[in-house]
């Protein structure tokens, strides 16, 4: 590599160094490569250019170019004088474009016509050209290196066949989809659909921000720009999910509507900005007043959900017992114990000789009470005895002595007696209901 420098020249006289921000630049001589700095411009150089190995895919390839701009930067490939800055059209040599910038204007044949004019010479382009090979080679992954492998006979050019750097970088813009399914107007439509691929990365707005500037690189790199991307970025962001992000980009919309002095890029580090301060402060994508009311009702929802299955299966495992046990016909408590019916004569007027005499059934003891034996009812057998049957006395309420009578007119011993053999009378009924539900209760239970 040329020595320029020294700092010392003929008879001891200082020598200032030339004057370089990167060492790529210094020198555009030959580079001796057996040389210590020779070797060490090589390894720099060509090293890769990033930490995760590039797969050739669009979503990478903004970082990807942008990283590869800093190296060519760093070692004087682009510039005035460096290997990516080319004509693309032959006939007009001396409008050059970078081919990193405006790879949009270039097509292969022109990037391998202008390549195969010095690949193969001793030169420092040939240099340059092999260096940027390298790089490349080094930064693909597996997957991005098998996407530009089978088209190998498009990058090694010249006689002797030569590795070209220039044509590599064309093939990986073009195998990474940009160049070649993203035309001009392709591009124009991913931006005015810009709401869809919003939602399409879960309103990660960083995310968002990343791939509109790719889509407008793209459409730069081939000379065109565009108009309405405001109009497409306050569409995107007012499609967010998140309410107080979408407030925030209406009132920013309002006043650029009013005349407020904004650009598109200005416009998405707002956004950024924000959407990094609703992530930080963990309230990104906060339910509404609204939204929770129906969260909290849907928990509601699957709480009762959940006890109704699980009584559900209850009800299916006693199902199952009893059918094991052939039971299964019918339900306990259907199988109620037959009514008792009272016996005949217990509305029939007993002999003369029995008329006072009380008769006993269902554990109680009856007595036939009319008019006749000094009761009121109308010759039936009842529990009371006839004398403390309803009185028809001048104070009604009250019994003989005067004391108050219970509800209906009826002395407290009177409605306790009929009270207990009602109960008594219903109990048969009552006996397999109440085992019933008490065998059921016990199954639920278990």
């Amino acid at each position: 590599m040329a020595n320029n420098s020294g700092e010392t020249g003929e008879q001891g006289k200082t020598v200032t160094p030339p004057f370089s921000r990167h060492p790529g630049r210094i020198s555009h001589g030959v580079i001796d490569f057996s040389s210590k700095p020779g070797w060490n411009h090589w390894k720099m150089a060509t090293e890769k250019l990033q930490g995760d190995l590039y797969d050739c895919k669009p979503d990478g390839f903004y970082q990807f170019m942008k990283r590869l701009k800093a190296r060519a930067c760093l070692f004087g490939w682009s510039g005035d004088g460096g290997i990516l800055s080319i004509a693309p059209d032959a006939s007009k040599p001396n409008v050059k474009k970078d081919l990193l910038e405006d790879y949009g204007v270039f097509s292969y044949e022109r990037i391998a016509e202008h390549e195969v004019t010095y690949i193969n010479k001793d030169t420092r382009a040939a240099q340059d050209n092999i260096m940027l090979y390298n790089c490349l080679m080094n930064s693909l992954s597996m997957t991005g290196m098998a996407k530009l492998n089978i088209h190998d006979k498009q990058y090694i050019l010249g006689n002797p066949p030569s590795e070209a750097g220039l044509s590599l970088l064309k093939v990986l813009i073009r195998e990474s989809h940009l160049d070649s399914n993203a035309t001009s107007t392709m591009i124009r439509t991913k931006l005015s659909n810009l709401d869809d691929y919003l939602e399409e990365v879960d309103n990660d707005v960083e995310e968002f921000n990343r791939y509109v500037q790719m889509l407008i690189d793209s459409l730069s790199a081939r000379g065109e720009t565009t108009h309405d991307l405001m109009t497409n970025l306050f569409k995107a962001y007012a499609a967010c999910s998140d309410a107080t992000f979408v407030r925030y980009i209406a009132d920013i919309q309002t006043k650029w509507e009013d005349g407020e002095d904004l650009n598109a890029t200005e416009l998405m580090e707002r956004a950024h900005r924000k959407f990094k301060t609703l992530k930080t402060k963990k309230i990104w994508k906060a339910p509404s007043a609204e939204e929770e009311k129906l969260l909290a009702l849907q928990v509601q929802m699957n709480d009762l959900n959940k006890k109704y299955e699980l009584k559900k299966k209850k009800l299916q495992r006693i199902k199952k017992r009893r059918s094991d046990a052939g039971n299964d016909d019918k339900n306990p408590r259907d199988k109620k114990k037959p009514k008792k019916e009272k016996p005949s004569w217990f509305t029939k007027r007993p002999k003369d000789a029995d008329l006072y005499k009380p008769r006993e059934w269902n554990g109680f003891m009856w007595h036939y009470c009319s008019k006749e034996t000094g009761g009121n009812c109308d010759g039936v057998y009842r529990i009371h005895k006839p004398a403390d049957c309803v009185s028809k006395k001048k104070v009604p309420g009250k019994d003989k002595d005067g004391s108050k009578k219970g509800k209906g007119g009826k002395s407290k011993d009177v409605i306790i007696k009929e009270t207990l053999a009602k109960l008594q009378s219903d109990e048969d009924d009552d006996e397999s209901d109440t085992d019933a539900s008490t065998s059921s209760s016990g199954e639920d239970n278990e």
